[in-house]
């Protein structure tokens, strides 16, 4: 073993602990800890299967192929390209081939893909089984929590009757404070408010007010706020600008912030209108009086601090010694120690030298 093994070795296991870190991280990405799903197992993909173009008919001829073009991901787009070109009942007939693998193609970065465009384009009778599927796969505050899953369930509530998807998102309501909050969940909760019923939009709006104040200023509750400022019933959306003003410095602190939060103040703004209007305009007035004196006393600081743009500064001062003075101050030093340097190779030069004769010699 060479002098660099050793160094070899202790590289090879730091890089073998910094791919191990990744391969964490990436695992904490697709399931939180708040998910505990089962993980399921894709099928495998033959990349001869994605070559060329795919049709309807090709799908029906090889009942494999759908699955192994779901799960891939240049497959998943040639397969949603047929969805788009087939009629009624070629997409009744893809879909039914994804029958039994709900489960997986909500868990594949892939195949998600392919079961929201199915969702999309077909009837809801005709897709009735990924509902069934879902809610056998584990709880649906996990499902909607799941990175993949809340796409899915996205899907489902923009397209399937109340009544069909009632089960489903009472359960997922059940959880509305903490979803607010969520990742990934919050946008399921937004998509309630969008399309829900008057009695589910109620629920989400009584969660935001379990604890406004930190509901409003969430990077992910704020968007909800904002949608349920937007969707909600007009006595729900007055009830929750009151409190918002009620509190002190809350509005302010809203309009300051970026993302959902900032939305949501603008929005509050158009809902409000009369003494709460003014109220409002009252509490951001506040704000942007201090900001201009804040402004003020910034700029006559300005004005009175005099210009240090030509200013010498400090370090300026500390030259580095290069150049010709370095040169300068070298011979300097040899001139004060050339008499030392005489006397020294006076006294070797009484030594004999070999190869050179001397004149005692």
């Amino acid at each position: 073993m060479g002098p660099d093994s050793g160094k070899g070795g202790r590289r090879g296991k730091c890089r073998g602990k910094a791919f191990l870190a990744q391969d964490a991280a990436a695992k904490l990405v697709l399931s939180t800890p708040e998910v505990t799903l089962p993980v399921p197992r894709a099928p495998p993909v033959h990349q001869d299967t994605v070559a060329g173009e795919v049709s309807v008919s090709d799908l029906q001829a090889f009942p494999n192929l759908t699955l192994q073009l779901a799960f891939d991901a240049r497959g998943c787009r040639k397969l949603q390209s047929a969805l788009d070109l087939a009629d009624d009942a070629g997409r009744t007939a893809v879909a039914q081939q994804l029958k039994g693998h709900i489960c997986d193609a909500t868990n594949s970065p892939h195949a998600n893909h392919v079961l929201q465009r199915c969702i999309e384009l077909l009837r809801p009778c005709s897709v009735e089984f990924v509902l069934k599927e879902l809610e056998g796969w584990g709880a649906p505050g996990n499902i909607a929590r799941h990175v993949y899953g809340c796409r899915v369930v996205e899907r489902l509530i923009e397209h399937s009757p109340p009544k069909w998807i009632a089960g489903l998102l009472d359960s997922i309501l059940d959880e509305a404070s903490a979803l607010c909050r969520h990742t990934f969940g919050n946008f399921v909760i937004q998509h309630v408010l969008e399309h829900g019923t008057r009695e589910q939009r109620q629920r989400i709006v009584d969660a935001l007010c379990e604890d406004l104040g930190c509901c409003a200023m969430h990077e992910h509750a704020g968007g909800v706020l904002d949608k349920a400022l937007t969707y909600g019933a007009l006595e729900d959306q007055r009830d929750l600008a009151q409190k918002v003003l009620s509190c002190p410095g809350l509005l302010s602190s809203m309009h300051a912030a970026r993302g959902g939060t900032g939305l949501a103040a603008q929005r509050l703004l158009k809902v409000v209108d009369g003494e709460m209007l003014a109220e409002a305009k009252r509490q951001l007035g506040e704000v942007n009086a201090d900001a201009k004196t804040v402004s003020r006393f910034t700029q006559a600081n300005r004005e009175v601090q005099p210009n240090m743009d030509n200013a010498p500064s400090r370090k300026s001062k500390t030259r580095v010694r290069s150049g010709p003075r370095e040169a300068a101050e070298k011979t300097e030093g040899s001139k004060r120690v050339g008499p030392k340097l005489m006397s020294l190779n006076g006294g070797l030069s009484k030594r004999p030298i070999s190869g050179i004769q001397t004149s005692a010699a």
